[in-house]
């Protein structure tokens, strides 16, 4: 039996393999490369304009003379905030990818975490003429957490209730005990989500509403990786014309 052939492929074969290895480390290293210029280069001149567009508008008196002028020092200061939040997100998704999520859970203040979350999107619920509530349960104990990746999550769960609810309408936050756990819940009443899209919203870049591009898509599988470095879960119910609950549960804490 003639082997030549055989031979011939399997050495075109592993050629081929060696070729795309080699283009895949390529494509790594230049990944690497821009997330570093992006982490380091863009981040700092992004701070810097935080930093001046801050300092104007702390100076900027209120009133009907200067409020076009404040509006467009608002709209700059966010725009910055929104890239920051971005870049944030890229470097959280290549440390999912490459299996380094920095999570440090420790026995954390369950009540302290959901009212951290409450206020730091008070101004956002206000701006966007939402009422946020916050409902703790009395039989809540500790957790065990990353208090700032935990509001990493609650940050990202309550901006996208926020977005997707109309002005007029509520967003809550519980927090209470479920069978050895904390069970944390994000509920809106907003447009809800569509029960073919329910098993897909915690994939990559995935988007409800493509045309109107509301995000990179980065948040909720970001969300999903923080949550399951502590063993806990997180899905979401919901209901068409009627709202969304996100829920996600960590581990009790053990005193």
């Amino acid at each position: 039996m003639d082997t030549e052939p055989e031979n011939e492929r399997l050495r075109e074969l592993a050629e081929d393999n060696a070729r795309l290895y080699e283009e895949a480390r390529k494509a790594m290293r230049a990944r690497e490369r821009v997330l570093a210029i992006v982490s380091h280069d863009l981040r700092n001149s992004l701070a810097t304009v935080l930093l001046n567009s801050s300092a104007i508008l702390e100076t900027v008196q209120v009133d009907d003379q200067n409020s076009a002028q404040r509006d467009q020092l608002e709209w700059i200061a966010r725009s910055a905030e929104q890239m920051d939040r971005l870049i944030r997100d890229l470097l959280d998704l290549s440390s999912i990818e490459a299996g380094r999520l920095s999570v440090e859970p420790r026995p954390c203040d369950t009540a302290l975490i959901v009212r951290d979350a409450v206020n730091l999107q008070s101004a956002l619920a206000a701006e966007s003429g939402i009422r946020l509530e916050r409902e703790i349960s009395a039989s809540v104990g500790a957790v065990m957490a990353d208090h700032e990746r935990i509001l990493q999550v609650l940050a990202n769960l309550l901006g996208n209730a926020i977005k997707f609810t109309t002005p007029g309408g509520v967003v809550k936050v519980r927090a209470d005990a479920c069978s050895g756990s904390i069970r944390f819940q994000v509920s809106d009443s907003g447009i809800g989500i569509a029960a073919e899209n329910l098993s897909s919203i915690f994939e990559l870049y995935w988007q409800a509403d493509r045309s109107r591009r509301r995000g990179a898509g980065l948040g909720l599988p970001i969300a999903r990786a923080i949550v399951e470095s502590h063993d806990g879960r997180i899905w979401v119910d919901s209901e068409p014309g009627v709202g969304s609950t996100f829920s996600f549960t960590l581990p009790m804490a053990r005193v």
